[in-house]
């Protein structure tokens, strides 16, 4: 989000610029007439397109006091009856209902279909619309398609969510719910209602941008029996008394972080090219996006990664009083982009034969994409093309990809892949015992791939030699191995890591990783589970930007409580100028992004976003036991924002943007900062206030490792796993933990951070222990007294000792104040993760005049030099 947020805000700014001019661009807002309709748009869109009619400039005019030929239906939203929604629809049928029980809902890896939202269903398609309350952080209210798989094929829904959009605003929901509920006959039919607005997520970036004309808004989302396409009409009636002007159209879908975005046509060539649809490929399903008006471009912000298809269609000029309808279709089918997209007229049938399961991408020679498919259990599929020249791409097949051009000409064409099978590694990862455990393998041969295994795996791999490297993160040692895969053969592999570092009473967890709940992470919510799984973190408290994610419900879900605990709910704040976590606030699906506290307001009627000291009253009052400040001094920075350093008292701060109230700094989240935040953080406690230092990996991407580095805390639970919400808490707050990047400090036997310790005879005695993996060491200690440093001491060890220091530390003290213990090596095995090997302490209080402790006080501090930092 740090690499986001701003170039997001400039190009909306550069956009809100821009739309207040009509644009004139005739073929950048061209209207697709019928003719145009020929390559096989949904059969309804073909047809006169009521009252939408092209102006001289291009732009789409609703004329004076017009009303939509096709109105809402009539009728008042229905009781939810007695429909049983778990029952398969029948051919000739179609099934409207409220969800009132979790077998009701849809299912699978990105299903947020909740008691109380709306199914469509019929023999062919499950569809889920949100009640008047959202589960994410797009948008305020619900209302939205958010839910979508073959009949079929219950589990596999990878949809987000569509959001209807006038203006980059959105709709209000005011009412939502059944009007045709099917049993006449005919079209299913929910109905959602409501006014327009300021988006949530939009208004928190840039207030008082992209705010939408005041208008009603009716969307009906309509299912027919027999048809794998939804129709998502929308009425737009712009309020009596409001000024007439041009409003521009936006649907905001986006598709999912497991899905693919299929943009027909565009290619290396043409990158800009308008777009008669949008499409996306996921693991099961494939779904695409009409409109009448068409062809149409996807709005700007795409240009820096924002995930999905944000579609831009053309200016509508409203009068008051007007009522413009807007038609778009929904599709949904199993496989590839083929059973979704529109079919060419006069197309030739291509028949692709080749292995069971390969998804197939067809393109031009010059690299333009048409299609997709994926092959059936007998390893078969078939598209439609016109006439020319085709390349067949394999994409991610297991054995290798390859590519295979064809022509295509007046007869059906068949097309063989000659693709090679995979041969079938079979992993098992035990410890020294012989107990399975987990292990993260990064594996180079014919490609490099990155696996995840929880006791064992069947991995397929292209024939090759291969060589595999296994770790569970630096408690255990590392395995290595070399093996050749054959083509359609098996091979057993056997991995033994030796646990090198007991935890001992300890566990480890970190506070600061994103998903695919974070609008700038496509890792699946299943995948960063495995991954802090296979680097052996005891526990995860998540932090997504802006929304609390049921990471807890997920792990009990894949049977994993054994081996990860989320003792914490977990979400990052993140207003442009400042990054907060907020932990422990209860998860409410119906609370509008799980519950999590969110950024603008509309205050005087005008919109703005919170101050940071309004942010945590809110996330305070929602329930946050405690508040984290995220990477100070990177983008987002809250010190820079608010102009604190060591030598600045914060009580002259300014405290309409400054609060102390929060419990944790995030000292090193990758490194560069560290010796900043370090300074910081001394600084604050020379002044009093208490805040504990944490180490975080603020992972957006599935390569990127959880847990370095990593916080330890005490626990009793005999599995870490089971560490208790209140011994985190009590540990975060009190400062009774320390931080590990590839090493582990921890105070056996005697004083422990956190506590305060009677020195009135002038002397500090601290027994330290520091432990590193066989392929790491520690260089030298570092003592800091009240933020200066008051001793070093070189250490020797071999890199292959675990234990690089266990003795007692003595130092002469005259004055009250905290030590903090720092630990820096750069000593590493060859093949082994270049990164800082380091551990840090929180403080440890000393009392030398008996009065209890008195801060040092406001005054520079000299900054430490390490070669990580920048």
């Amino acid at each position: 989000m740090r690499t986001l947020i701003y170039p997001l805000t400039c190009l909306l700014l550069l956009a809100s610029a821009c739309e207040s001019t009509p644009k004139t661009d005739a073929s950048d807002n061209a209207v697709m007439t019928q003719d145009a309709f020929a390559d096989g748009l949904p059969a309804d869109a073909q047809g006169p397109r009521d009252i939408l009619t092209e102006s001289s400039d291009g732009a789409v005019d609703a004329r004076p006091g017009i009303r939509a030929e096709i109105q809402p239906v009539d009728g008042p939203l229905l009781e939810s009856g007695d429909l049983d929604l778990t029952q398969r629809v029948q051919a000739g049928q179609s099934r409207a209902g409220q969800v009132r029980t979790d077998a009701e809902r849809l299912t699978g890896p990105e299903a947020n279909c909740r008691i109380g939202d709306y199914r469509l269903d019929n023999h062919l398609v499950s569809v889920c619309i949100q009640g008047p309350t959202t589960f994410s952080q797009f948008s305020f209210t619900g209302g939205n398609l958010i839910d979508a798989h073959p009949a079929d094929r219950p589990g596999t829904d990878s949809f987000r969510e569509a959001v209807i959009a006038p203006g980059v605003g959105e709709v209000y929901a005011t009412e939502v719910g059944v009007v045709r509920d099917g049993t006449g006959g005919g079209a299913a039919i929910v109905r959602a209602r409501g006014q327009t607005g300021g988006s949530r997520i939009l208004q928190g970036v840039l207030p008082n941008g992209f705010i939408p004309p005041p208008m009603d808004v009716i969307t009906e989302y309509r299912l027919a029996p027999d048809d794998n396409t939804v129709q998502v009409f929308t009425w737009f009636s712009l309020l009596p008394g409001e000024n007439s002007g041009r409003f521009y159209m936006y649907d905001l879908v986006y598709f999912g972080d497991l899905n693919r975005t299929f943009l027909p046509g565009r290619g290396p060539n043409n990158p800009d090219r308008l777009l008669p649809y949008v499409a996306a490929v996921g693991p099961e399903n494939s779904y695409a996006w009409f409109s009448e008006i068409s062809p149409f471009k996807l709005f700007i912000i795409t240009e820096i990664g924002v995930p999905g298809a944000p579609i831009e269609y053309n200016s509508i000029f409203l009068n008051s009083g007007d009522q413009v309808l807007l038609k778009r279709w929904f599709k949904v089918a199993y496989g590839g982009v083929e059973g979704v997209r529109p079919i060419p007229v006069d197309a030739i049938t291509v028949t692709i034969d080749g292995l069971a399961g390969t998804e197939v991408i067809i393109e031009r020679p010059n690299q333009d994409v048409v299609t997709t498919v994926k092959l059936s259990d007998v390893g078969r599929g078939t598209v439609q093309l016109e006439r020319g020249a085709y390349i067949a791409h394999t994409h991610s097949y297991a054995g290798g990809d390859i590519d295979e051009p064809f022509q295509v000409g007046v007869e059906p064409v068949n097309v063989q892949l000659a693709q090679p099978m995979p041969g079938r590694l079979n992993v098992r990862v035990t410890d020294e015992n012989g107990t399975p455990i987990a292990a993260k393998l990064k594996m180079t041969g014919p490609s490099d791939r990155l696996e995840f295994v929880v006791d064992e795996k069947q991995i397929l791999l292209p024939a090759g030699m291969w060589s595999i490297r296994a770790s569970l993160g630096w408690h255990y040692s590392i395995a290595r191995t070399a093996v050749e895969v054959v083509a359609g053969g098996d091979l057993d592999v056997d991995l033994v890591l030796t646990e090198q570092i007991p935890l001992d009473g300890l566990a480890s967890g970190e506070f600061h990783q994103h998903a695919s709940p974070s609008l700038d992470s496509e890792v699946p919510v299943t995948e960063r589970v495995l991954s802090n799984i296979v680097e052996g973190v005891s526990f995860m408290a998540p932090s997504d930007h802006d929304i609390i994610y049921d990471y807890a419900g997920l792990v009990r879900r894949m049977n994993l409580g054994d081996r990860i605990g989320v003792p914490l709910t977990g979400e990052e704040i993140s207003p442009v100028y400042a990054h907060l976590g907020a932990y422990g606030i209860p998860y409410n699906p119906y609370g509008g992004a799980g519950g999590a506290v969110t950024i603008p307001i509309k205050d005087e009627g005008e919109w703005r976003v919170h101050t940071v000291p309004e942010l945590v009253n809110i996330a305070r009052g929602k329930g946050a036991r405690a508040i984290q400040v995220n990477h100070p001094r990177a983008s987002q920075g809250y010190f820079d924002h608010v102009g604190y350093h060591a030598n600045v008292p914060i009580n002259d701060l300014d405290s309409s943007e400054f609060s102390a109230d929060f419990d944790s700094i995030e000292v090193f989240n990758g490194g560069s900062d560290f010796c900043q935040v370090l300074n910081d953080w001394m600084g604050l406690l020379n002044q009093g206030h208490r805040s504990t230092a944490v180490g975080n990996s603020d992972t957006h991407r599935r390569n990127e490792a959880p847990g370095y580095p990593r916080n330890y805390l005490a626990t009793l639970a005999p599995n870490p796993a089971f560490v208790t919400a209140d011994e985190v808490v009590d540990s975060l707050i009190n400062g009774r933990m320390t931080i590990g990047g590839d090493a582990v400090m921890d105070f056996p036997g005697g004083v422990q951070p956190g506590q305060t310790v009677d020195a009135s005879n002038g002397e500090a005695t601290v027994s330290l222990r520091l432990r590193t993996p066989d392929y790491t060491a520690l260089d030298r200690i570092i003592v800091l007294l009240n933020g200066v440093v008051i001793s070093e001491q070189p250490l020797n060890a071999p890199i292959a000792d675990i234990s690089d220091f266990d003795d007692e530390i003595r130092l002469d003290i005259t004055e009250d104040g905290h030590m903090v213990f720092l630990a820096v090596g750069a000593r590493r095995s060859p093949d082994t993760d270049s990164r800082p090997i380091f551990a840090l302490s929180n403080p440890i209080w000393f009392d030398v005049d008996g009065g209890g402790i008195t801060p040092a006080g406001v005054g520079e501090l000299p900054k430490l030099q390490l070669p990580f930092c920048r």
